[in-house]
């Protein structure tokens, strides 16, 4: 995680006093944004070193802010993770460990009142808001993408899956296999692989309208694919079928793949990023199309 970042900056006013409003930051916040905000709301310019509300490089930032907000220091570590200290006393009490940034759920911040852009920090899982059933997605997606998911129950149940997996594996061991599998599945998409389940996701995700392959729908819609392969990949019994020098074994592995994962694709061919993977231990150079290609009207073509 980056620290504050603070940079010298031209002071326009250093208030020492309690701020009028002494907004409340959003869990996990990134300084930068949490700064922004409590400027604007208090008609300050927005300065995301934070040098319009009188704090210097060096400064105890949680401190500063304690005395402008009426806020403990503490709970201001607890929301804002830059603001923790070395000694970590509050790390501990969270659930895993932040690794970056995207948009908050653009619902849950209207609840709170907040009508600006709120970026977060979070761990690899938190893809979805729950709570409204918003897709929040990667990094590469903004808050103006965010996704609907009524009448997809089962990307959410591919999230609660995730999250059992990492209950169950542990997060580090889940995560690099996660990332590894969300690529060979979008490799699979981009070489045409014949994949029903995502092909019929995409289409009822972007009814109709033209999408790109950053388009955080295309994620959405692989995305029960990727947790299904990682489930695959942190089971010790299959991953011991998966590397393994008895073809007999590694075939099994690939027909469970074809029964539980791709929904009858086969990987077959050396170039194959699974089968690449398996006997590189990486996936296959990527060849990738242009970000903002268009997709095809078929997902499968």
């Amino acid at each position: 995680m980056p620290s504050t970042g603070l940079l010298t900056s031209p002071v326009l006013t250093r208030p020492r006093r309690r701020l009028p409003r002494p907004v409340p930051p959003f869990s996990h916040e990134t300084l930068a944004s949490y700064l922004r905000r409590l400027q604007i709301a208090n008609g300050l310019p927005a300065d995301r070193t934070g040098a319009n509300l009188g704090i210097k490089p060096g400064d105890d930032i949680a401190v500063i802010l304690g005395a402008l907000t009426g806020r403990p220091a503490d709970a201001l570590r607890f929301a804002l993770p830059q603001l923790r200290t070395d000694d970590r006393r509050i790390a501990p009490l969270l659930r895993g460990e932040p690794t970056h940034t995207h948009s908050a759920c653009q619902l849950c911040c209207r609840r709170a009142g907040i009508a600006q852009d709120v970026r977060r920090w979070v761990t690899h899982d938190e893809v979805i808001c729950l709570h409204h059933r918003h897709w929040l997605g990667s990094p590469l997606d903004e808050a103006t993408q965010q996704l609907d998911l009524a009448g997809h129950p089962d990307v959410l149940a591919a999230w609660r899956r995730h999250r059992n997996l990492i209950t169950r594996r542990g997060r580090t061991a889940v995560h690099d296999v996660y990332e590894t599998s969300a690529r060979i599945v979008s490799d699979w998409h981009h070489q045409n692989r014949s994949l029903p389940a995502v092909t019929a996701r995409l289409d009822s995700l972007r009814a109709g309208r033209p999408c790109t392959y950053l388009d955080p729908l295309v994620h959405a819609a692989r995305y029960p694919t990727a947790v299904a392969l990682t489930a695959l990949l942190t089971s010790p019994h299959w991953r011991h079928l998966a590397f393994n020098a008895d073809d007999t074994r590694v075939r099994h592995f690939l027909q469970r793949v074809a029964d539980t994962v791709t929904n009858g694709y086969y990987p077959t061919g050396g170039q194959d990023p699974l089968r690449h993977h398996l006997n590189n231990g990486v996936p296959a150079q990527r060849v990738l199309p242009r970000p903002g290609a268009p997709l095809a009207q078929s997902a499968s073509t």
